[in-house]
C-alpha cells in the first residue's frame, strides 16, 4: 500500500506536489498574472493507490468593494478553501446521485449497511485538505503560548525602556 507506507511528512510532500503540478497544467485563463498571487486549496483522496485530487480551487479573501454588485450576482467571499469545499459537496451529491441511479460506482462514497438512504465515505478512502497558505480566522493554527510569550516580552521591553 503506497500511501500507508509513507510517513506524514512524505505524504504531505506528495500531496503538495500533485496539487501544484495539477495547477501548473491548467490553462492560464483565470490564473493570477505575473506579480500577483493567489491561494490554492484542494481536497485529495488517498487509498491504496496514488492520491487523487477531488477538488482544486484558487481564490482570495474577497473581490473588493469596487467589484461588489447590488444584484447579488457576484460572490464576495471567494476563499480558495471555501470554493474547494463547495466543489467537494457538489461532488458528493453527484456521487450519491450516480449510485442511486445505479450508474458508475462511486469514487468515494458507499451506502451504509443500516439503510439504503444513508451514505458514508468508503472504508478504504482517507481525505486530505491542502492549502498553500494558512487559512485565516478560526481555522488558523498558531501556537498561542508563543504568541502570548512574545507579546509579554515586547510589552516588558516597552515598560522597561521607559
Amino acid at each position: 500500500e503506497i500511501i500507508k507506507m509513507q510517513n506524514n511528512n512524505q505524504l504531505a510532500t506528495i500531496i503538495t506536489k500533485i496539487c501544484l503540478e495539477h495547477y501548473d497544467k491548467l490553462a492560464k485563463k483565470g490564473k493570477a498574472n505575473e506579480g500577483e498571487w493567489t491561494i490554492l486549496a484542494a481536497i485529495v483522496a488517498t487509498s491504496t493507490s496514488t492520491p487523487t485530487i477531488l477538488t482544486l480551487a484558487t481564490g482570495n479573501k474577497c473581490i473588493g468593494k469596487s467589484l461588489k454588485r447590488e444584484q447579488g450576482d457576484v460572490i464576495n467571499d471567494s476563499h480558495a478553501e471555501i470554493i474547494a469545499r463547495r466543489a467537494f459537496i457538489k461532488l458528493i451529491i453527484e456521487e450519491i446521485t450516480k449510485d442511486w441511479n445505479n450508474k458508475d460506482s462511486s469514487l468515494i462514497v458507499q451506502r451504509s449497511e443500516n439503510s439504503i438512504y444513508l451514505y458514508k465515505l468508503r472504508d478504504d478512502i482517507n481525505l486530505h485538505f491542502y492549502i498553500s497558505q494558512t487559512p485565516c480566522g478560526d481555522a488558523s493554527i498558531f501556537n498561542i503560548e508563543n504568541q502570548f510569550n512574545n507579546t509579554v516580552e515586547k510589552n516588558s521591553n516597552l515598560i522597561n525602556n521607559n
